[in-house]
């Protein structure tokens, strides 16, 4: 038998109001996502100048520097990525082009070399189409000045209010339902924190990792391939694999050995990351089974696409966390 709380009702309504929000306004939801995790960043750095100075002008002074930093990073990736990455997406055909000779290449019988070029083809197009997906859902949610006026308002409110909205919220609940919201919603933000700054480490060493590699073959497009494989990490394993079969195509254009050498360092830099670094920084933070995030990365990317991708292991810590809070059985309710 199980046991619900009263309070859940509010977080279902929450829940759903959030379900809402992403099926009816894509960019409100990219904008409110963003700030969150904005927030839950920069939140160390505000709440310790608070205590020197007021927490407005806390606020302010972290989130303009941040704005700064912001646009001199933009400003360096416009100049050096995004010309390579155009550059990749249209020759993106002639690398699948390539991938039609490999079973006249490789030894393997003719009953299964269609089966294999064609599988192979729609690998390519596949993550060809994320890779696109990725970039026009990425243009789409900046290219508008108002909303990139409007994140860091509600960010600022966010880090100076964000404690009086929670309060002004959990009023209507009684005190021991409210002290529980307010536990779990703590609860929730360590889990972030740990969970952006852990996977911001997961990113940053698949970007030098695949940087060094190329630098050292001598494949091109180091810069690009450095910065898909390093967002590609927040979508654990449907992502990397995406940027292993393009690292693979590219590589083949040039020599099947190549493609080789590449294959084997992207499966070594998967292992690695999520066999070590990955359960050691993210894993103990949301604390979710590797199976249940597979299914997670390809359920909500069904629904939402890249962005229910990167959204799926944190959304599935909260509901975890909730869950545990909220739903007991027989033993009683787990807290």
């Amino acid at each position: 038998m199980i046991n619900i709380r009263s309070s859940t009702w509010m977080l279902i309504v929450l829940v759903a109001g959030i379900v809402c929000i992403f099926s009816l306004a894509r960019i409100l939801a990219v904008i409110l996502f963003v700030c969150t995790l904005l927030s839950i960043f920069l939140y160390p750095l505000v709440d310790k100048l608070s205590r020197k100075i007021s927490r407005g002008s806390a606020t302010a002074a972290v989130l303009f520097g941040f704005i700064v930093i912001a646009i001199a990073a933009v400003s360096w990736i416009a100049s050096n990525v995004v010309p390579g990455f155009t550059r990749l997406v249209h020759e993106l055909p002639n690398f699948i082009r390539e991938i039609r000779n490999l079973p006249n290449i490789v030894p393997i019988p003719a009953e299964a070399a269609d089966y294999v070029n064609d599988a192979l083809h729609d690998a390519a197009n596949i993550a060809i189409g994320i890779v696109k997906s990725s970039a026009g859902s990425f243009l789409g949610a900046v290219s508008g000045i108002i909303e990139l006026i409007v994140i860091p308002v509600i960010t600022f409110y966010f880090l100076k209010d964000g404690d009086r909205l929670i309060r002004y919220f959990t009023g209507y609940l009684n005190k021991n339902e409210s002290l529980r919201i307010l536990g779990i919603l703590r609860e929730i933000k360590t889990v972030l924190e740990n969970y952006i700054q852990g996977q911001m480490v997961v990113s940053f060493i698949s970007g030098m990792a695949v940087c060094l590699y190329f630098w050292i073959v001598g494949l091109p497009y180091m810069l690009v391939f450095a910065a898909i494989s390093g967002v590609a990490e927040l979508a654990p394993v449907v992502g990397p694999s995406v940027a292993t079969i393009l690292a693979a195509l590219l590589a083949y254009s040039y020599s099947p050995a190549l493609a080789l050498k590449t294959l084997i360092f992207y499966i070594i830099l998967l292992k690695v990351n999520h066999n070590l670094v990955y359960p050691a920084l993210i894993g103990k933070a949301t604390k979710l089974h590797p199976v249940v995030i597979v299914c997670g990365v390809l359920f909500l990317g069904h629904i939402f696409g890249v962005l229910g991708m990167i959204l799926a292991v944190p959304f599935l810590a909260i509901v975890k966390i909730v869950f545990e809070h909220y739903v007991g059985t027989y033993g009683g309710n787990v807290d």
